[in-house]
């Protein structure tokens, strides 16, 4: 009973310290947090001979926990292949932080491989979607657009989206810029980290686009594991707000 004590305040005291990290890791804290409570709220009441209440908040809790990791599994098998359409005639880079004027190390993983993409397929259009956030001193699209440009990108063929402030925004304003572009807006190739390929897929479905997707790597196992906690949850709003939307 001691050393199990002894787990629930370790995953406590995690759970807190990742809150508190500047990396934002606030979900895998709030998970660490509710497994930790939950389990010493289980042990309080297995001593107290609430037998009942034990067995089910301890079932809630295997659930739970099997649920998270059975969803950061697939969401990690889907980022590690690559589904690309070339019969797409524009791909989106979606966007992510940017340190004042600075891309952030995610956003520089999708530019690098975007750099590789434009090599890869001449004649695609690339817009670049995301909007000035805050802490940022630029839109991202043009922090991405002069990562690109000091990388040698032909910019002839790059555009800038800057209003969107989550992908499915991202998504809905390059369908509109593409469909001034003259292209087909329908048919996108999206370009992100690996580990938000799934929720992008599913959020261009949505929308009624035919979605191939291109993963940049996230090279950091440690961030990357915290990213596949958050993306879970970000899956299941992405759902809710589709079905408040049909």
């Amino acid at each position: 009973m001691k050393f199990l004590k002894t787990i629930c305040l370790l995953l406590l005291v995690a759970g807190i310290a990742f809150c508190l990290l500047p990396y934002h890791m606030e979900f895998t804290g709030y998970v660490l947090i509710l497994v930790g409570a939950g389990l010493r709220i289980c042990l309080w009441l297995f001593t107290k001979g609430l037998k009942l209440l034990f067995g089910l908040l301890l079932g809630a809790v295997i659930l739970g926990t099997v649920w998270l990791t059975g969803s950061m599994t697939v969401i990690g098998l889907y980022g590690s292949f690559d589904a690309t359409l070339p019969q797409s005639e524009y791909a989106v880079v979606l966007g992510a932080e940017v340190q004042g004027d600075i891309p952030s190390v995610r956003l520089q993983e999708r530019l690098d491989r975007t750099l590789k993409f434009m090599e890869e397929y001449p004649n695609t259009v690339i817009i670049l979607s995301g909007g000035q956030g805050e802490g940022e001193n630029l839109p991202e699209s043009h922090a991405m657009y002069l990562y690109l440009e000091a990388h040698g990108a032909d910019m002839s063929r790059v555009y800038e989206e800057s209003k969107s402030r989550n992908t499915r925004e991202n998504l809905m304003f390059s369908g509109d810029l593409a469909e001034k572009l003259g292209l087909d807006r329908k048919k996108v190739t999206i370009i992100t980290s690996d580990f938000h390929l799934l929720r992008a897929e599913y959020i261009a479905s949505s929308l009624g686009m035919e979605a191939g997707s291109v993963g940049a790597l996230t090279k950091d196992v440690f961030f990357r594991l915290n990213y596949y906690v958050r993306e879970t949850f970000a899956f299941v709003k992405a759902i809710v707000q589709k079905t408040i939307a049909s």
